[in-house]
């Protein structure tokens, strides 16, 4: 619990770098704590459609792209019916940031990200 409220600080609070680091984290811990985590993740996944929705300028692209990451981790990790809920708008978002913001450029770490989470998500 109180690492859970830690990183959610930082995620509402912290720079870029800091939120990027603490979407990494997110991440590793929905791994690491599996069930134990489900009670966090109604929560933690309207901060990650958020940063999805919100983060929509060229400069954020590494973090847009990191939300991507954590969302379809941690949905993996938490099973199909748990992610139900968010599916629609994940996918909805997953598809916005493919069709309009992937640029041609052969370094948009957004590719990457995307690649990995329909993957994770559709499987």
């Amino acid at each position: 619990d109180p690492l859970y409220q830690k990183l959610i600080y930082h995620l509402q609070n912290g720079s870029s770098f800091v939120k990027e680091n603490v979407l990494a984290a997110l991440a590793a811990l929905s791994e690491g704590a599996q069930e134990e985590f489900l009670k966090y993740y109604p929560a933690t996944m309207d901060y990650m459609v958020e940063i999805l929705r919100s983060f929509s300028k060229k400069e954020y692209k590494q973090i847009r792209g990191q939300s991507i990451e954590c969302i379809t981790i941690m949905s993996a990790t938490m099973g199909k019916d748990s992610f139900r809920p968010y599916q629609d708008i994940v996918i909805a978002e997953m598809l916005k940031v493919q069709k309009n913001d992937i640029s041609n450029d052969e370094d948009d770490p957004q590719k990457n990200y995307l690649l990995s989470g329909w993957q994770r998500i559709l499987v």
